[in-house]
């Protein structure tokens, strides 16, 4: 049996997670670098957990340092995250240099 899930940001910040039927699982976007926090993921994972689904918090990593060590982002992260922890799955979005590819 699989799951079907979503991973979501600030883009998508008038989804409403309940009225999400054949969604089993959410991955909600918390940080970046050193330095993002994302306004709508607490409302986004908390409307998660109390749909019943399963929760994932990601952080979306940056490849060359822009705001800070790799140990900066991971306490940035860490943070947002801790108040989910026993709740959630915590997930590392790396993407090396694909921002820098542009459109194909």
């Amino acid at each position: 049996m699989g799951l079907n899930g979503i991973d979501i940001s600030s883009w998508q910040d008038d989804l409403v997670v309940s009225a999400m039927g054949t969604c089993d699982f959410v991955i909600v976007k918390a940080t970046g670098g050193a330095g993002y926090s994302n306004e709508c993921f607490r409302r986004h994972a908390d409307e998660t957990l109390a749909a019943g689904k399963l929760l994932g918090c990601y952080h979306y990593a940056r490849d060359r340092g822009y705001e800070g060590s790799a140990e900066a982002e991971a306490d940035h992260f860490i943070n947002a995250f801790r108040p989910y922890v026993g709740k959630a799955i915590p997930f590392l979005d790396w993407e090396a240099d694909a921002l820098n590819l542009g459109v194909g």
